[in-house]
Order: C-alpha cells, then structure tokens, then sequence
C-alpha cells in the first residue's frame, strides 16, 4: 500500500469513528425541553428519545439518519399532538433513512382547499422512511393521506396501527403513496375514510401488504379498504378485509394497468358495493381466499366470479366478535388450515374462541348456507333460512365450476327455513366420485357457497 492510500484509509477510518463516537441519545425533556429543539441538534445516526408523555407540537421537521422513538417502546405512552395546528412530522428529502418507533401520532390537520393538502400525521418526500410499532390516528388532510403521504423513496411500515385518519377529497385516508418501494407488514386499518382508497391508496407504487386488517373503513365511492391503480402490481398475503364501506370495491378497488396477486385473504361483510371492483383493464391474481356477507355480492367490474376456482371459498368465516371487533376465527372457522382444501389460514387472524354452533341450524331472520352431515356418504341434506320471501337457485358445481347437479331452479320460497337433500348423483343420475364439491344458493343479486365434501 503506498503512502496516499494508506492516508485515505486512516482517515476514513477516523472519520468512522468520530462519527460513532459522535452519535448522541437527546432524551426529551430531560436533556433538550422540546422534540423541535432536540431535531435541531442532530446529526446522522442521532437517537431523540422521549419520555412517556403529550408533546404538544407540530411541523416538526425529520433529520437524515435519525431515529425518534418513545423510551418505552409502546406507543400509548408518548403522543405527539398537533392539536389541528397543522402537520405533525415532515421527512423532505432526506438522504439516509429516518425511523420512527413506539409513538402516537395524532392532531395533524391540513385545512387548505388544494393539491398541497397532503399528509397531515405525516409527510415524506423522496425519503426512506420506516415506522415501527406506532399509532397513527385521527389525522386529517384536505386533500391526500391523512395520516400518511409518502412520494418517491420506500417505507418500511410495521406493526402500526392506523385509525380515524381522514383524506378528505383526495383519498387514501390512512396512507396515499406514489411511486415508492417497500413493505407494510402487520398493520391494522380500521375506522379511517375517504373519497376513495380509505384504507389504503397506492399509485404508481407496489409495496408488499401482508398479514394486515382492514376493518370498518369508509371509502365514499372507490376501494374501502385499498384503491389500487395505476400501475401497482403488490403482493397481498393473509390479510383480512371486514366490514369496508364503498360504492365500488368495499375491499378492493383495482384500476388503470394495475394486476395485485392476492393470496389467503379474507374477504367478509361489505356495505353497498361488492367486495372487489376490478375497473379494465386492471385485473387481480386471487387464491385461496374467502368471500363471504359483502351487501352487492362478490365481484363487479371486470372480473368473473372467483369462487370455486384456484381455491377461493364463499363461506360464513364464523368471526369471534365482529361487533367488538375481534376478527380471530371460531374452532371451526372454513377459513383455518384444516377446514379448507388449501391447507391455509384466510386472512390475518387465526383460531381465537370455541365453534360455532349456530352453523349446523340456521336460526330464523338470517340467509345462511349449510349442510349436514359434511362430509357425507352417500347422501347429504342442505339447509337454509330466508328473511322473506325469495326465488332462489340451488345448485350442486364441481371444483372447476361446472353445474353437476340443479337441486332448485328459480323456485319461489317463504320466508324461514328451508331443507333438501342431495344424493350425490349428477343431472343424469349418475353417482359422482368422492370429492369437494360447492353447493351455490342464488337469491336476487346475492349468491352464498357451502364447500360440501362426498367421501366413500
């Protein structure tokens, strides 16, 4: 090595050091009174740790390569208020990349009636940004994400919890992104809204969603738990839709050249529209999935009937709670691994109480779907309940969503229950092989799926 490159290494080396060394932990209030005053003092690799506590400050203003976390880890403890007073953290193009951990954001308000409305928990511009373990909640923006707006850089976002968050005009009342790469990972949504994508609102962007919840959000006309489009492509694995608001896609809203693969996903209890929207000439990717109680059925848009093909399933997922909102399934729940032909669990949560009953009798005032016994050999009896009067279709298909067998072609019902048996043999009278096949009861615009298994 000759003398020059020996010089450079050695100062390098220096350099990493006094930049080690130099890494400060500003505890707030301890050290520093404010989060603004201890922002103001760091440098690269700094850690502003807060005490459990309110602040009560907003615009505050992210450094590159520092860390802002609560000193306690829990995000309950230490609560950034804006109080309405505008927006709670700005990331503005930062070059290394930013964590927030254990905190509240909260307050944040954008009131100005245009496209620079946007992100009022929180903004990031062409930034790494990684969130970890906090809640962001009741932010609202005039315009785009109201807890989050992020364009350009990557978020890493885990373990959040995002609710009551509000993009008024724009859309995407818990996050809107364009254009950013990354992940968000064991996230709950829930209670947020906006003119669309209440959930979630993703252009130009693919970040992989998995093991999320999506509960209870309110989008006024498209995608009530995520608007897609255009051009996202993202991976969706094990994520729970329950309870989503939207004229089109109380779920999921695709359009404009976007194709999401969606995989063990549970799809349940939409109000007004279908539980997906698949706007041409977007598509999606689905299997193994769960559909089930959406107020305009399944599917609108560009899309065919996805249950009975690539192991999608139209079944009562036989939540918990849903009215206390605990989504964790009944010990019998078609959506655990060992109650579906996939092998898989659908959606984000697994086993949490005891079966559920009420399935093998349907009780009165409710349109339920079941058959005893299942499996069954060689003859089974299929149950269901109607609310009032109604002409239905009953139907026996295959796995691949053939009509083996009608049972009842648009025959006029009474109100209550309802029994007929099947013997397991095809439209010629032929006795079918031992396998799964779908029982389809169609009322109105409203299908149900019962997944019955012939075994001899």
């Amino acid at each position: 090595m000759n003398s020059l490159n020996r010089i450079v290494v050695v100062a390098l080396l220096v350099l990493s050091l006094t930049t080690a060394a130099s890494a400060t932990v500003w505890h707030v209030p301890g050290d520093v009174p404010t989060i603004a005053a201890a922002l103001a003092l760091t440098v690269p690799g700094d850690v502003v740790e807060l005490a459990p506590g309110t602040y009560l400050e907003h615009d505050l203003i992210m450094t590159s390569g520092v860390t802002l976390r609560c000193a306690t880890g829990q995000a309950a403890d230490a609560v950034i208020d804006a109080q309405g007073l505008g927006r709670v953290l700005y990331c503005d193009m930062l070059l290394e990349p930013v964590t927030i951990e254990g905190l509240t954001i909260t307050g944040g308000l954008l009131t100005d009636e245009d496209a620079t409305a946007r992100g009022a928990g929180i903004f990031a511009l062409n930034t790494q940004l990684i969130l970890s373990n906090c809640a962001i909640l009741d932010n609202e923006a005039w315009h785009l994400g109201g807890g989050l707006y992020i364009t350009g850089g990557g978020l890493e976002a885990s373990h959040c919890r995002f609710e009551g968050n509000i993009g008024e005009h724009g859309g995407g009342g818990a996050i809107c992104g364009d254009n950013f790469e990354g992940f968000i990972d064991h996230c709950r949504f829930e209670a947020n809204r906006g003119i669309d994508g209440a959930g979630i609102y993703l252009r130009h962007a693919s970040p992989d969603i998995t093991w999320c919840t999506f509960a209870s959000n309110d989008g006024w006309f498209f995608g009530g738990g995520a608007l897609l489009g255009p051009e996202v492509w993202s991976f969706i694995d094990h994520c729970t839709f329950v309870d989503n608001e939207a004229l089109s896609g109380t779920a999921i809203m695709t359009m404009s050249d976007t194709a999401p693969v969606v995989t063990n996903c549970l799809f349940a209890f939409g109000r007004d529209g279908a539980s997906l929207h698949i706007d041409g000439p977007s598509s999606i990717d689905l299997s193994c999935c769960l559909f089930y109680g959406a107020e305009d059925g399944t599917h609108s848009g560009n899309i065919s009937d996805p249950i009975g093909v690539g192991g999608n399933i139209g079944l009562d997922p036989l939540l918990c709670g849903l009215e206390t909102g605990d989504y964790t399934l009944a010990a019998n729940s078609p959506a655990l691994p060992t109650n579906n032909d996939c092998g898989v669990l659908m959606g984000a949560w697994d086993e949490g109480c005891e079966a559920d009953l009420t399935d093998a009798l349907p009780g009165p005032g409710t349109i339920r779907l079941t058959n005893y016994p299942n499996p069954f050999n060689p003859s089974t009896t299929i149950v269901f309940n109607l609310s009032e009067a109604q002409t239905v279709s009953l139907c026996v298909l295959d796995l691949g969503g053939h009509t083996v067998c009608e049972i009842l072609h648009r025959d006029r019902r009474d109100a209550g229950q309802h029994a007929v048996a099947w013997d397991g043999r095809d439209l010629d009278g032929r006795t079918l092989p031992s396998g799964t096949y779908l029982a389809r009861l169609s009322f109105g615009t409203t299908q149900q799926v019962r997944t019955m298994t012939l075994l001899k």
